[in-house]
């Protein structure tokens, strides 16, 4: 069975500095808390999800990360660059935008030796270990997405875009940028971004893991960035057409109100997370792409929100454990229907045990947990204690031993150091009530 982290960026303009400053907290948390056998050094996001994606600048992050495969300090460094030498101080005219954006692209691929010419799918290469996703649309088909990726899609032909222009497509957002002109079976394609129908694509990107992996590939973390909070839309007293035409835009940019929607669907799964900074991010047409030294200040500011604090941590132990308990078809097919059953659904987990002997405990506590795979393959008994002592999420932890009936067996010395989780014991022995009368 597959099992998989999907990493979903909204589009945000030069507001993806903050995303970027979120997710180098997120890695480098995840470094410092690593075990021995996940070293500081693997801590690449294109090492740690399964598929990255995203629209606008947030499909330019995603590349950034999957193909050039770099740190979250790198990409931090490169986007900044971007949006010092494209965004600041922008250009009124598209073509004069676009050639500036062409030729920081120009720069990154040299500086990370990738030739020009080199195509987003790699002829007969085998899949990717990160995938790629980003939407982008047909300009004469913008109810369509055409989707961006590393690898060969099984719903329809390889992409045939190379890495620059593919970095330079999901980013053509009108009017700022000219699309992408491509030559296709001996026709013109132009590409533009899908940012104003796809803002927050995190539906989407689901919907293209689910074709990627398959319905049993079950779902560790679903991590979504937002790029903060742009403020309250209020129609326009204006009669003039522009006001309208900037009303509209800041709505269809909004990438809140669409998590909004997945968060009241998913919010009761362990795996989604979602980060998008509160406040100071409100954006006017004036400063959409001018104050990106204080984006910086913000999400610092917004880290340091002890209830953020707290769902980062429980975002980073979710990817440490690595215990999916969804599937991507569950997701897809039946979001209703599974969140209603995981909001009455009490544990997240259930180990039963053999209790007739002090030995057959500590096989079957030690084998359910290495069963779990990955970095919890080789752990002792001591160390499985310690796993199921630490907070899961989803609900709790429930032991179920049976035949508890050795009266000299110490069985409270094998329940688990946790806050959130229970024991049922089945035992012939009257004594063992005591352990807790009120739930005898």
């Amino acid at each position: 069975m597959v099992e998989l982290n999907d990493f979903v960026i909204d589009a945000g303009g030069p507001r993806g500095i903050s995303q970027l400053e979120i997710l180098k907290h997120a890695m480098d948390k995840l470094s410092d808390d690593a075990d021995d056998d996940f070293t500081h050094d693997t801590k690449r996001p294109c090492e740690v999800f399964a598929m990255i994606g995203g629209t606008g600048t947030g499909g330019l992050i995603a590349i950034l990360l999957v193909v050039l495969k770099m740190t979250a300090n790198e990409a931090l460094e490169t986007f900044t660059d971007i949006v010092n030498k494209v965004f600041k101080d922008a250009d009124r005219s598209p073509i004069k935008q676009t050639e500036r954006l062409k030729q920081a692209i120009s720069e990154i691929l040299s500086k990370r030796q990738v030739l020009p010419d080199t195509k987003l799918v790699l002829p007969n290469g085998t899949p990717p270990s990160c995938r790629l996703y980003v939407p982008v649309v047909d300009k004469k088909n913008t109810g369509s997405p055409v989707i961006l990726t590393n690898y060969v899609d099984r719903r329809g032909p390889a992409t045939t875009l190379t890495i620059s222009e593919a970095m330079i497509a999901t980013c053509a957002s009108p009017p700022m940028f000219s699309p992408v002109k491509v030559v296709k079976d001996y026709s013109r394609i132009e590409y533009i971004s899908a940012d104003l129908g796809l803002c927050n694509p995190i539906r989407e990107i689901i919907e293209g893991a689910h074709s990627a992996f398959g319905d049993d590939a079950t779902v560790i973390c679903a991590l979504s960035l937002g790029c903060g909070n742009s403020g309250v839309n209020i129609f326009p007293d204006s009669p003039q057409a522009t006001a309208l035409v900037t009303f509209l835009k800041r709505i269809a940019l909004d990438g809140e109100r669409k998590a909004q929607e997945v968060a009241s669907h998913m919010e009761k799964l362990a795996l989604y997370h979602r980060f998008s900074v509160t406040y100071g991010m409100e954006i006017s047409e004036e400063e959409s792409w001018k104050k990106v030294e204080d984006i910086g200040a913000h999400t610092h500011n917004y880290m340091n929100d002890g209830e953020v604090a707290a769902t980062m941590d429980q975002c980073i132990t979710t990817l440490k454990d690595g215990i999916g308990s969804t599937t991507l078809e569950q997701l897809i097919n039946d979001r209703r229907q599974f969140t209603r059953t995981k909001k009455f659904r009490r544990f997240a987990s259930v180990f039963f045990i053999d209790g007739s002997s002090k030995e057959t405990i500590k096989r079957d506590i030690t084998e359910h947990v290495r069963a779990l795979g990955g970095a919890h393959s080789q752990k002792s008994f001591e160390e499985s204690m310690k796993f199921l002592s630490l907070p899961v999420q989803g609900g709790e932890r429930l032991l179920v031993m049976d035949n508890v009936d050795d009266p000299n067996l110490n069985i409270s010395a094998f329940f688990p150091k946790w806050r959130r989780g229970a024991v049922i014991i089945t035992s012939r022995n009257v004594s063992h009530g005591q352990l807790s009368p009120m739930g005898h």
